[in-house]
């Protein structure tokens, strides 16, 4: 699978778990869920990913993977691995988090300062008298 597709079923995955789940899938029976997540998958043009859908629907469902029979020893490999090493991530996209953060203080600093310093202004320029 090509990383464009890759991308676009994660997005449709995260999609479906806020709008096509109304109700949580814990209220819901084990046979509903895989059909509910199948079904979106039949409708957003991708049926041959309707089973992907569906183990991932139980997985999402379930608390504890292992008892998960539908899934794969791949999948399961996959799961416990992403659990195990929750901040294992490319290099590349710690940095992009790392300097958006440091944009966004930067941001807040220079609004926080702008607005302090409107308060000044007119005194300092003594145009008191005209504002007030």
């Amino acid at each position: 699978m090509h990383d464009k597709h890759k991308i676009r079923h994660h997005f449709l995955l995260r999609r479906w778990h806020y709008q096509g789940a109304t109700t949580s899938p814990r209220l819901k029976s084990l046979d509903n869920v895989v059909a509910d997540a199948r079904d979106f998958a039949n409708s957003h043009g991708m049926p041959e990913h309707a089973e992907l859908f569906g183990r991932a629907a139980l997985v999402a469902r379930e608390m504890v993977i292992s008892t998960i029979p539908e899934l794969t020893n791949e999948e399961l490999h996959a799961l416990q691995y992403e659990k195990d090493h929750k901040w294992h991530r490319s290099k590349m996209l710690w940095y992009s988090i790392g300097l958006c953060a440091v944009g966004a203080a930067t941001q807040g600093w220079d609004q926080t300062g702008a607005g302090g310093a409107n308060l000044s202004f007119p005194k300092e320029f003594s145009i008191y008298r005209l504002i007030y």
